[in-house]
């Protein structure tokens, strides 16, 4: 989400700074952890630098574009039903996994209409012709 600004802009000079950074961080820690923890520590540093470089990618970019984001759609939704994942599959006795997974499958249908639905009746306006996003 953050290297398409910098491309579009054609600001590329932020790139190598940003992987620089990234490396290094991946080394010294990949060093450490898998010195201490063996493969797990290689699988820990690959997942401690992923949040690393978008961190880095948000800082440079933001010197040449302005987001805007909804924290609906990119934090609060996706929390909310890994909530009601983890929830429901702790508590759901094992002869109910069925009834439990098409729960959470109407949950997130629920969820992301809620959090998109103005783009869904865009998308229905669009594709059916209709003003209000019905088929007349």
């Amino acid at each position: 989400m953050f290297l398409a600004p910098l491309m579009y802009f054609k600001k590329t000079v932020a790139l190598p700074r940003v992987f620089f950074i990234s490396a290094v961080f991946n080394v010294l820690v990949g060093i450490v952890l898998i010195r201490y923890f063996g493969l797990i520590g290689a699988v820990w540093t690959n997942f401690m630098v992923k949040p690393l470089q978008a961190f880095l990618m948000y800082i440079e970019c933001r010197k040449v574009y302005t987001f805007r984001l909804n924290a609906w759609k990119i934090f609060y939704t996706p929390v909310i039903f890994i909530v009601i994942v983890l929830i429901s599959e702790t508590l759901a006795p094992a002869h109910f996994k069925f009834q439990v997974e098409t729960g959470q499958f109407l949950v997130a249908i629920v969820l992301v209409y809620f959090a998109y639905r103005k783009e869904l009746i865009q998308l229905l306006r669009k594709y059916t012709g209709s003003r209000y996003g019905k088929i007349d």
